[in-house]
This record gives C-alpha cells, structure tokens and sequence, in this order.
C-alpha cells in the first residue's frame, strides 16, 4: 500500500438533534439543503467525500488549503443561505493533515484515527469580533503529524489572512503542534 500525506475533513452539525425536534416534518428538506452546500464546497475544491452518516461528512484532500478552502466555502455558504425560521444550520469543521494508505476507497492509517478522534472535538467557536455581536463564528481546527525534512505551516499565516482570519500556532502540551484559523463567516 502507498502511503502520502493526505488532509482530512469532518464536519458535522450543530444541535442537530434539537432541530430535529423543532423542525420536525421540515428536517428533512433543511438537512437536504446542508448536504447540497456542504458537497459543493467540497466539490469546488478537489474534496474527495469518503463518507456522510446522518449530518456529518468525512472528506480527503490532496493539500491543507484545499481543505481550508472547502471549509471556508462551507460556513460561508450556510450562513447566508435563507433558512426556515428557527432552522439555521450551523457547522462544526474540523481539519487534520497526516500519513495514511489508500485501501480500496478508505483510507487507512493513524491519521485517520486522530481526524476522526480530534477533527470535530476539538473545532471550536468563539464569537466574531468585528461588528461586536455575539454569533458565534466557525473556528477550523487543524492538526498536522510534523515531517522532520519539511515543516508543513510555511505560509499558514499569509494563507488565513486572505480570508481576513486569524492565526494561532503553537505546541500542544501533550506534544505536537496546534494550528488555530480564525476564520470569518462573510468575505
């Protein structure tokens, strides 16, 4: 099996149970909506769906940005789409870049494991700074396996600040390195 870097996507939905129950006979129709934003994002850049159980995606892509960007495009995307009174959908993201084997159409490796244990655990959200409200705005957490001959984050900071976002990196307490986009929800 060959093995290469690839950059994991998971996204799932925020409160959807309790939007089940508000929304009821109309969940349907809103979680159609969200699938068809959310693999257009993907679609748009390069994502590969490997997966979607219920409200969440799990998504490969060739490079971080491209990741980044479906993200981006995602949050976006549900936020100014017109949604049904009292059925905003919101979604938590979570992005990890790491080693893993292509087995048959899955991927296979502890990256997968650590994406899928840490992509949306640990995808946060704070509220937005700019007009001083309090909607809360989609944090894109990524955490990347380091190369000892290459450093993956050369140019992260430049990358984010197109968005308008912010960035903060540093070392995990347990070891390896965090990488925090602050990233707004409008262009």
């Amino acid at each position: 099996m060959e093995t290469s870097t690839v950059t994991f996507l998971f996204s799932d939905v925020e409160g959807s149970t309790a939007l089940l129950r508000k929304l009821r006979d109309g969940y349907r129709d809103v979680m159609a909506k969200h699938e068809e934003l959310m693999r257009a994002a993907w679609a748009e850049a390069s994502g590969r769906e490997l997966d979607a159980d219920g409200d969440s995606f799990f998504v490969a892509f060739p490079r971080p940005r491209q990741a980044v960007d479906a993200a981006v495009a995602a949050q976006r995307a549900l936020a100014a789409h017109d949604w049904p009174e009292g059925g905003e959908v919101r979604a938590r993201i979570g992005i990890h870049t790491g080693e893993a084997s292509l087995a048959g159409d899955q991927y296979v490796g502890l990256a997968v494991h650590r994406a899928a244990h840490h992509g949306i655990a640990d995808a946060d959200r704070a509220p937005l700074d700019e007009d001083g409200g309090d909607r809360p705005a989609p944090l894109v957490e990524v955490g990347l396996e380091r190369h000892p001959a290459r450093s993956p984050l050369v140019g992260m900071r430049e990358r984010v600040s197109v968005y308008g976002g912010e960035l903060d990196a540093g070392p995990r307490p347990g070891g390896g390195f965090r990488l925090r986009a602050r990233l707004p929800l409008a262009p």
